[in-house]
């Protein structure tokens, strides 16, 4: 049985339904997304959690290979998940951006799904 959670919006902001109600989902892909937006040093009780972005993804001279292995890692993090597949990059380096798909096996079945950061904003799908 999957674990259900209170949904949230591609901003943040928990999902309101066009009657009023909250929105329901499947918890193991939210968490996935809430753990990739997490940014390493932004939580005062412990700045060691979250992904380190600016200390060694959006750099000026970005590691491929170690982007893969942290967000992977990362992903594999949130309870629920049994492994990760692919995973797809797209770097713009002028622009700071970058872009990853990726699926990942989980306990409710497999997830395929692509996130985004560009100037600090978030975009997950």
């Amino acid at each position: 049985m999957a674990l259900k959670d209170l949904a949230l919006s591609k901003s943040g902001d928990l999902l309101i339904n066009e009657s009023g109600d909250f929105t329901i989902i499947d918890s193991v892909r939210q968490g996935i997304q809430i753990k990739l937006r997490w940014i390493k040093g932004e939580w005062v009780f412990n700045p060691e959690m979250g992904v380190p972005y600016f200390e060694s993804i959006l750099v000026k001279t970005p590691n491929q290979a170690l982007i893969e292995k942290t967000l992977r890692d990362q992903i594999l993090s949130v309870s629920g998940v049994t492994s990760v597949g692919s995973i797809n990059l797209a770097m713009d380096k002028k622009k700071r951006t970058l872009s990853a798909k990726f699926t990942a096996k989980t306990t409710e079945g497999e997830v395929e799904s692509e996130v985004e950061l560009s100037h600090g904003v978030w975009n997950n799908s």
